[in-house]
């Protein structure tokens, strides 16, 4: 079977992309988790500077996972970025390999972090519409995007409004 995306089934694809997702969050999860200890040497050791990067990266981590994943599903489904049963395909998968997690929910969250760029927005905004029939515009400021520039205004000393 050929790897090009209009070679694939619609479940071969949605099963490819679940399990970027998948990857991409359990990376994740492995980094935040030894960033996090790294908290107990830097406090007994009194390392401000050590605890405050550490922060910062666990932070930049979510969002950085989100994007990679979102970049690599982008490449794999192609031509066929826009096709809806691939995308209500994946999240099914997805859903499935995370059913028994302790941590679903967050898996849940980056699974949606990562699947809410252009095109995949415009998609999910018609598909979840369609299913509750009223529109569901995204918003201008997306929690990630606040969270980003709040960090990006912390890192340079400056404030910033909701």
């Amino acid at each position: 079977m050929s790897s090009q995306p209009s070679a694939l089934s619609d479940s071969r694809l949605a099963n490819l992309g679940a399990r970027v997702v998948a990857e991409a969050y359990d990376g994740f999860e492995t980094r935040f988790r030894i960033v996090t200890r790294r908290a107990r040497i830097r406090f007994a050791e009194r390392d401000w500077a050590g605890m405050s990067t550490d922060a910062r990266e666990r932070l930049d981590l979510y969002e950085r996972s989100a994007e990679g994943a979102a970049g690599s599903i982008r490449s794999i489904f192609g031509e066929r970025s826009e096709d809806e049963m691939v995308w209500a395909g994946m999240k099914a998968v997805y859903s499935g390999l995370n059913m028994d997690r302790h941590d679903w929910a967050l898996a849940a969250t980056l699974f949606n972090s990562a699947t809410r760029t252009a095109p995949m927005a415009v998609i999910w905004s018609e598909i979840f519409s369609a299913a509750r029939a009223t529109p569901s515009p995204r918003p201008a400021n997306s929690p990630l995007r606040l969270a980003s520039r709040r960090m990006e205004a912390m890192r340079s000393g400056i404030g910033i409004d909701s």
